[in-house]
C-alpha cells in the first residue's frame, strides 16, 4: 500500500471517527461520506454506519412522538 493510499484511508477512519463522535453527541444527522466509485473494504463500513445512523434517527423521531402522545394522553386523564 503506498503512502497516497494510506492517507487516505487514514482520513476515512479520522471522519467515520469523527461521525460516530457527533452521533454520540446527539447529532443523528451526521452521516459518512461515501465514495461510489471506488468501492472497497472501507465502502460497507462507512455504509453500515450510515444505514445505523439513519435506523437511530428513526427509532429516536419515534420515541418523541410516542413520549409526545403519552404525556398528552396523561394530560387528558387529570
Amino acid at each position: 500500500m503506498n503512502t497516497c493510499q494510506i492517507d487516505d484511508v487514514k482520513k476515512r477512519l479520522e471522519k467515520m471517527e469523527e461521525v460516530l463522535a457527533d452521533a454520540a453527541g446527539g447529532f443523528l444527522l451526521a452521516r459518512v461520506p461515501v465514495k461510489t466509485q471506488d468501492i472497497d473494504l472501507l465502502t460497507s463500513i462507512e455504509v453500515g454506519i450510515n444505514m445505523i445512523l439513519a435506523d437511530l434517527e428513526q427509532v429516536t423521531s419515534e420515541r418523541l412522538d410516542l413520549t409526545e402522545q403519552l404525556e398528552q394522553l396523561r394530560g387528558e386523564r387529570k
